[in-house]
């Protein structure tokens, strides 16, 4: 169990609750910065997957290829951090960064020349 602080009140999150409260719209920051570096891959996805963009660059580099390709994909992501991605090792992380909107072109074409297929 994680114990924090919310609205005054004092949390227990359940390890199996940790999605949930990551994908929760109203999840504060303070609960969020916890979650980020979860030993769950799920809840790191989740947060990848959300408009929380102060745990884009530390999810960037986590080890784990389905976080790293959840945030290429995050239109959110800054546009530094896709740019390391465009040069990740994995193809699926590059291809995910290709195909993001936010994107630049010089981005897409970092990925583009490493190989995206």
């Amino acid at each position: 169990m994680k114990s924090f602080e919310y609205y005054g009140f004092l949390w227990r999150i359940n390890v199996r609750d940790d999605v949930l409260v990551a994908l929760a719209p109203d999840t504060g920051e303070e609960v969020l910065a916890l979650l980020v570096t979860s030993k769950k891959v799920g809840v790191r996805v989740a947060l990848a997957a959300r408009p929380y963009e102060p745990a884009l660059p530390v999810l960037a580099q986590d080890k784990v290829l389905a976080v790293r390709v959840a945030v290429a994909k995050q239109p959110r992501t800054p546009l530094d951090v896709l740019k390391v991605l465009a040069a990740d090792a994995d193809v699926k992380v590059r291809k995910a960064v290709h195909k993001n909107r936010s994107a630049t072109d010089e981005i897409k074409a970092v990925a583009a020349l490493i190989g995206v297929k």
